[in-house]
């Protein structure tokens, strides 16, 4: 009777279960965690079998393997030891497996388990409906070319690129300057011509005196108010100064073509600044001509060398590149005093010199291939023409012979000298031409000796001097400038602060620095000494030249 009443209440409590849906939850998930478990437990055993079965195979194939021709002694005909104990273990691993039943199951829960039945397609059948067409937006005024009034827009006229920066066309080209109002025009350029005719047979013959004797005026330069002025608009490239030793005249080359004349000592209302623009880009080389003195030329990196004629105040054409082709021109220097004979340096995915002879009418042009890179200058010896260096940004300076060059192919130098980066510059002394001084990116102001009699023939470092020539991309390059009369003695800027032009020694000394803390803030990258006086010029990144006199 009790067994009967637990019994009840047993199966009350199950049925209660049964009802409850958290405790209905859990006894699914239990038993579909157990269904899961023994699927998986059948399909590893269904492998194993397999695997099973295909070893057995395998062996198989091994115990009877197919007749070979083999030597009688490799010849078994029994089984080994560990053969016949492996067979035996795969054996009983099969007898195992099927007193299991592992396979039996499997194929029970597969007959028990309800297949999927698809839905009755019978009855009303499901129409598609077509699709509806995509409904593209309006194109807006704007691409329509209609303003909002409903009006259409004129038409939009195609116009090619204009260089900026175009060159100029071919010479003469009239000296008029650009910085005078037309009012005052004819004034100032009648001032201009009597200036310039002041020039004309006014050379100074140059000598070379004792370097104490020299060194010491030049100590005592000074800076005024009066003696600075901004001669061109833009970034100061090159200067040079006039041989004149009544009158002082300073020329300067600008960074968009422009080129500036300043008569220091003139009192009229342009403070004797005369602006012109015979070039469009910048003049990175700009010389008086040693012996003519109403002429001056001017190299731009437009690809053109210009002649100033003061005679005839006109800009004539001396050397034109193909306007086609990406060439440029870095540099000059003359082989005949007139200036009728030039070596330029010219730039086009390599660097190349450019023989000039103005006087021949038939080839005036030769050029040759000197670096794989570009030339930064050329300097020709001072008495035997024949030799010259050229500053490459390969990170050397090479030493050639104008006899030797060849137009076929690149030329091979007769020595050169290396450097770790850029060489910005390089130029014989002035007298002898027995050093060869260089400035180079890499923070170094070197000295060569030139020797070509002795055995260790070409260029042989001499002295190397430290010096920071990091200008960055707004200032110009240094170029260290040898004094126009002495071998001893040359010119670079700084970047040291107070800003300074300083005087340097061959040995490396620093004679003198030129500080004006009033009149001189700013970094006087490019400089020069004046023929025959002593006289130092130097110019800035914004187009104004300083006199120390």
């Amino acid at each position: 009777m009790i067994g009967i009443v637990n019994a009840k209440a047993k199966r009350k409590h199950v049925d209660e279960d049964m009802y409850d849906p958290k405790k209905r939850k859990i006894e699914l998930r239990r038993s579909n965690r157990i269904r899961r478990t023994e699927v998986e437990e059948k399909k590893e055993l269904k492998r194993e079998e397999e695997n099973e079965e295909q070893e057995k195979e395998n062996i198989i194939e091994v115990i009877q393997p197919k007749p070979i021709e083999v030597h009688s002694s490799y010849v078994h005909t029994e089984l080994s030891d560990y053969e016949k104990l492996r067979l035996k273990n795969i054996e009983e691993n099969q007898k195992f497996f099927a007193s299991l039943e592992i396979f039996k199951t499997k194929e029970d829960m597969m007959m028990g388990t309800p297949k999927i039945k698809k839905p009755s397609s019978r009855g009303l059948k499901s129409e598609k409906k077509p699709a509806e067409p995509i409904i593209l937006r309006p194109r807006s005024l704007r691409l329509q070319r209609i303003d909002p009034s409903g009006d259409p827009l004129p038409k939009i006229e195609f116009t090619e690129p204009v260089e900026e920066h175009p060159r100029k066309p071919a010479g003469p080209l009239d000296m008029t300057p650009t910085n005078i109002k037309n009012e005052n025009k004819e004034n100032l350029s009648t001032d201009f011509s009597k200036c310039m005719e002041c020039l004309q047979n006014q050379l100074t013959e140059t000598e070379s005196p004792d370097m104490k004797m020299c060194v010491l005026p030049l100590l005592k330069l000074g800076l005024t108010e009066e003696r600075v002025a901004k001669v061109v608009p833009n970034r100061i490239f090159s200067l040079d100064v006039h041989r004149s030793a009544s009158k002082l005249i300073i020329g300067v080359g600008g960074k968009w073509g422009h080129l500036g004349i300043w008569d220091v000592e003139s009192k009229n209302e342009n403070d004797g600044v005369f602006l012109f623009e015979p070039h469009s880009r910048p003049i990175n080389c700009f010389k008086f001509a040693p012996m003519d003195c109403g002429k001056f030329l001017s190299c731009s990196y437009d690809g053109t060398v210009r002649c100033g004629d003061l005679n005839k105040l006109v800009f004539e054409d001396v050397y034109c590149t193909n306007p086609d082709e990406d060439q440029w021109l870095s540099y000059f220097d003359f082989l005949s005093p007139d200036g009728s004979q030039l070596l330029i340096g010219q730039n086009m995915k390599a660097g190349y010199a450019a023989l000039i002879d103005r006087r021949t009418n038939s080839s005036p042009v030769q050029t040759y291939k000197l670096h794989d890179r570009n030339v930064k200058t050329v300097s020709i010896h001072p008495l035997k023409k024949n030799y010259f260096v050229t500053a490459s940004t390969d990170t050397t300076v090479a030493l050639w012979d104008l006899r030797m060059l060849s137009n076929e192919g690149k030329n091979k130098p007769l020595s050169y000298l290396p450097h770790l980066k850029t060489v910005s510059s390089a130029f014989f002394s002035p007298v002898t031409g027995s050093q060869v001084l260089t400035t180079s990116v890499d923070d170094r102001l070197r000295i060569a000796d030139f020797d070509m009699s002795g055995s260790t023939q070409g260029l042989n470092l001499k002295t190397t001097i430290r010096h920071n020539n990091h200008t960055g991309r707004w200032l110009s390059s240094f170029r260290a400038q040898w004094h126009p009369r002495l071998e001893d003695v040359f010119v670079v800027g700084s970047m040291d602060r107070p800003r300074r032009i300083e005087l340097f020694s061959t040995d490396g000394t620093i004679l003198h620095n030129y500080m004006e803390e009033e009149f001189l803030s700013s970094v006087c990258s490019v400089n020069a000494f004046h023929p025959s006086r002593n006289i130092l010029i130097g110019g800035n990144s914004s187009g104004r030249v300083h006199v120390f006199m």
